[in-house]
């Protein structure tokens, strides 16, 4: 029996597959790129903006850095 890996979008939580995400690194210019908070972005959230993803990106390193 095969298991299919799919994803989620990080963006609005929609599962797809792997090779429909994209993946974008978030950081700020005080950071190394190897720091970079990864966001995946599937296909149902490619027209929405930057900033989304810049937020989430934000929100990722909050959690890290300050705990939940």
């Amino acid at each position: 029996m095969a298991v299919e890996k799919v994803y989620k979008c990080d963006l609005c939580g929609e599962f797809t597959d792997r090779a429909e995400l994209r993946r974008l690194a978030v950081r700020t210019l005080e950071d190394r790129p190897e720091d970079a908070d990864m966001v995946d972005v599937g296909p149902c959230c490619k027209d929405r903006p930057v900033s989304d993803v810049l937020a989430h990106g934000a929100e990722l390193r909050r959690v890290a850095v300050d705990g939940e």
